[in-house]
């Protein structure tokens, strides 16, 4: 089973902020990618998963913290599922 780390806010703050000063909405397509230790090997596969986008306006909520919290939770969800979804690649 796959494991994440931790997301930190960059992202989302980077989205907030576009939102809020220039009312700009972002599309963020999560993604799963699985393999690339090995890509360099000849035969090797590599797996990639692409969601469908989310935006910070879909997760605004009274304070700028728990905005990014949602935006966060969110991204950090649509992940897992996207890894879940991948096949389990042999690597030697």
């Amino acid at each position: 089973m796959r494991r994440l780390r931790r997301f930190k806010f960059g992202l989302a703050k980077t989205l907030y902020e576009l939102w809020r000063e220039d009312q700009m909405v972002v599309p963020v397509y999560p993604a799963a990618i699985q393999g690339t230790q090995a890509a360099c090997h000849p035969g090797m596969k590599i797996s990639l998963r692409i969601s469908n986008p989310l935006t910070i306006a879909s997760y605004v909520q009274k304070t700028e913290y728990r905005t990014l919290t949602a935006l966060n939770l969110a991204l950090r969800q649509r992940i897992s599922q996207l890894f879940a979804a991948l096949p389990i690649l042999d690597v030697e």
